[in-house]
C-alpha cells in the first residue's frame, strides 16, 4: 500500500485514474494486476528523478 501512496504523489493523472479504480474495484483486479500497476508508477518515478 505504502507504494501505491509514493505513486499517488506522482500526480500523473492517467497514472492516479488507475490507481483509482484498483482502490475502488478491487475484486477486479488480481495481485498480478496490481503489482504492474505498482512497477509503472515506480518507473514514472524514476523519470522524474
Amino acid at each position: 500500500m505504502r507504494k501505491l501512496l509514493v505513486s499517488l504523489s506522482l500526480n500523473k493523472q492517467r497514472f492516479l485514474t488507475k490507481v483509482v479504480i484498483v482502490l475502488n474495484e478491487p475484486w477486479q483486479w488480481d495481485e498480478e494486476d496490481i503489482l504492474l500497476l505498482i512497477a509503472e508508477g515506480e518507473k514514472e518515478s524514476l523519470l522524474l528523478d
